[in-house]
């Protein structure tokens, strides 16, 4: 079990990265679906939401970057009764203004 746990958290670093240097390279679709595959495996891993709502605005889909932190609002409040942590709430309120 310790030794899964910690591949898992190994391929979960994995992922994050990837989708890190996919958006670095302007490769947002690929980028979304990386986030997306973290977050189907870990639904509060809100590094991959941050990532997924960056790669929807640099797609030029900012009304989907913004519904998906609406989203990601009640997943938390139903799963975990929290809020998004403060790197979440700051990088919705640029996308809100529009100054990422």
């Amino acid at each position: 079990t310790e030794r899964r746990e910690e591949l898992g958290r190994k391929h979960q670093q994995g992922s994050l990265a990837l989708g890190g240097l996919l958006l670095k390279e302007g490769r947002h679709e690929q980028a979304v679906e990386v986030y997306r595959r973290a977050i189907g495996q870990d639904r509060y891993l809100e590094r991959a939401h941050r990532g997924l709502m960056r790669s929807y605005w640099l797609m030029g889909e900012r009304g989907r970057a913004l519904e998906h932190y609406q989203a990601l609002l009640e997943v938390l409040r139903e799963g975990l009764g929290t809020a998004p942590a403060p790197e979440t709430r700051t990088l919705y309120e640029s996308l809100r203004r529009g100054d990422v």
